[in-house]
C-alpha cells in the first residue's frame, strides 16, 4: 500500500484521525506534496533526510499535539481549540522553518512567501492559532533544534552550532540562547 493509501486510512479511521503522520518519500514533485497536504499529512518529507533534523521535527510536531491535546481537555466547548485547518498551516509552516533552518537570511518575508501568503496574513494566523509572532516562532524551532543537537553531541563547537540553525555569529547565539534557555550552551565534543 502507498504512503498517500495509509493515510487516507488513517484520517478516515475516528480512532486514528488525530494521530500526527510524516510521509517520508521520494516522491519530490510539487502535485504529490499538494497530495499528501490535502491528504493531511502534518508534514511531507522528502528522501534523503538527517536522521537528526527528521528527530527534532517529531518532537515539534509532538510537542504542537500535546499542547493542542491540553488546549481541547481544558475547553468547554466540543469545537473549540484549533481547527484541522490551523493544523494543516502549522504543520506547512513547521516543515517550512525546518527545511531552511540553517539559512541565516531566512526571514519571516521568506516564510511567508514560501507558504504564497502576506507578511501580515502570516502574523495573524500564527498569533490566532499560537499566541506568537512568526519572528518568534523560527526563533524558538531554532532553539529548539540547537538543543537536540547539543544533547546528540553533533556540534564540535559554538560557530557549527551556530551555523547548523541558522545564525552568523556564535557570540550573539549564544546570548539568545542563554536569554531563551535561562542557561549557557555547553557542548559535549568541545575541544576548548
Amino acid at each position: 500500500m502507498s504512503g498517500f493509501t495509509l493515510l487516507k486510512k488513517i484520517r478516515s479511521n475516528p480512532k486514528l484521525a488525530t494521530i500526527p503522520v510524516i510521509l517520508l518519500t521520494a516522491l519530490d514533485d510539487l502535485r504529490d506534496r499538494i497530495q499528501g497536504y490535502d491528504l493531511m499529512a502534518d508534514l511531507y518529507l522528502t528522501k534523503p533526510i538527517d536522521t537528526t533534523e527528521l528527530l527534532s521535527m517529531v518532537k515539534s510536531l509532538t510537542r504542537l499535539h500535546q499542547s493542542r491535546g491540553k488546549s481541547t481537555q481544558v475547553s468547554e466547548s466540543p469545537g473549540a481549540g484549533i481547527t484541522e485547518d490551523d493544523q494543516n498551516f502549522l504543520s506547512n509552516l513547521l516543515a517550512k522553518i525546518h527545511e531552511s533552518i540553517n539559512d541565516p537570511d531566512f526571514t519571516v518575508d521568506h516564510l511567508a512567501k514560501s507558504l504564497f501568503m502576506s507578511r501580515r496574513k502570516l502574523e495573524r494566523r500564527l498569533i490566532s492559532a499560537e499566541g506568537i509572532t512568526p519572528k518568534e516562532y523560527i526563533r524558538q524551532i531554532r532553539l529548539e533544534k540547537a538543543k537536540e543537537l547539543i544533547e546528540t553531541g553533533v556540534p564540535s563547537s559554538l560557530t557549527d552550532l551556530a551555523a547548523r540553525v541558522g545564525y552568523k555569529d556564535g557570540a550573539h547565539f549564544a546570548q539568545v540562547y542563554r536569554k531563551f534557555y535561562g542557561k549557557s550552551i555547553k557542548l559535549k565534543n568541545s575541544l576548548g
